[in-house]
């Protein structure tokens, strides 16, 4: 067999080797974009509108298609758990009480966040993950965790998304909700740690 024809078949082998594992592992086909293993976020603090409040687990179940924090737990956000966790790859989701029956909650201070606005998440493992703010937007009701309107992403992105209190809509009226979008901002070549890292 000549050189030439040796030469195509060891280049054919390794096109099917890499197609393989780009659709076995997405991740690896990716490995330009900068992201972290997966890690539950514990805070969340959002430049500029002086939020800073705890972040628990939760389940999409309830408030059309997720699950927002307990009443009796007005000061804590809610992570979308089946979803990427904050670092991953793709739109991690983050969910928080416009207001509530005592009055505003934590994210009431989200409609004072504006394009380019900074947000930090600490995670469990340690490390500080931060995202630049790309849009701020109203919309009628809580998106589905893997609905169209959370958008897909190639890269790790987070989702602000706000909702409401019954008892404080049918005081107040339905202005809505806000879902805020962002995207990480990678560790700089000369501090590999960070701002995204321990």
């Amino acid at each position: 067999m000549s050189s030439n024809a040796n030469a195509a078949i060891a280049l054919a082998m390794t096109v099917a080797l890499l197609t393989g594992i780009a659709k076995a592992h997405p991740e690896r086909a990716r490995r330009h974009t900068w992201a972290l293993p997966r890690s539950s976020p514990e805070r969340i603090e959002v430049e500029n509108a002086n939020i800073s409040v705890p972040v628990r687990p939760v389940s999409g179940r309830a408030v059309r298609g997720m699950d927002a924090p307990s009443r009796t737990r007005e000061r804590t956000a809610g992570w979308y758990r089946d979803g990427p966790s904050p670092g991953e790859v793709g739109p991690a989701v983050i969910i928080g009480y416009l207001d509530s029956a005592a009055g505003p909650a934590p994210f009431h201070r989200l409609a004072r966040v504006e394009r380019g606005d900074r947000v930090k998440v600490i995670r469990r493992d340690g490390r500080v993950v931060w995202f630049t703010v790309d849009s701020v937007r109203h919309v009628s009701k809580p998106p589905a965790p893997h609905g169209r309107t959370l958008g897909d992403a190639a890269r790790p992105e987070l989702r602000l998304i706000t909702c409401r209190d019954r008892s404080a809509q049918s005081r107040h009226g339905d202005a809505g909700n806000l879902m805020v979008s962002a995207h990480v901002v990678p560790p700089g070549p000369s501090d590999p740690s960070g701002p995204s890292g321990r």
